[in-house]
């Protein structure tokens, strides 16, 4: 048995119906071939790099699957199919690499997720910058005259 992942990158606007849509073709393919799934994960949304079809942000999922060696080509060009071809108005990117023994990974941290985390920072940075900045703005009304108070 052959071990593949397929890591691709969909339109940020993707729905939570059309991701299951994905996976069951997904999962349809590599069963009928007398694969199995290992796992389906999304990730995440990201920003990207660089714009990809005018998108600054997408959203990665990530599948791991097994196949036997008679049908591994037969797979692997269908899943291709699929994502290049039938869900081409989801998919942006992807790609397949074929896996060793070790299936551990470290996963980057998402925006979904980095909202939750930076939150306590912003927070903690925006009281103590708005407790200057109106100390500020007491100093400079004390220090202000006007044409009426040197006459």
């Amino acid at each position: 048995m052959f071990r593949y992942e397929t890591c691709f990158l969909t339109v940020p606007e993707i729905t939570a119906d059309e991701s299951k849509n994905i996976e069951s073709q997904l999962d349809n393919i590599v069963n009928e071939l007398k694969g199995t799934v290992l796992s389906y994960e999304r990730w995440g949304k990201y920003q990207l790099a660089y714009p990809v079809r005018k998108n600054n942000y997408g959203v990665r999922f990530l599948v791991r699957f097994e196949v036997d060696k008679d049908n591994k080509n037969k797979i692997l060009d269908q899943i291709k199919n699929l994502l290049a071809v039938r869900q081409t108005e989801l998919v942006m990117r992807y790609t397949i690499v074929r896996l060793g023994t070790n299936l551990e990974y470290i996963r980057p941290e998402s925006l979904d997720e980095m909202a939750t985390t930076a939150e306590p920072f912003f927070k903690d940075h925006k009281t103590r910058n708005s407790k200057e900045s109106d100390e500020e703005t007491h100093d400079s009304k004390d220090n202000d005259t006007t044409d009426e108070d040197t006459d």
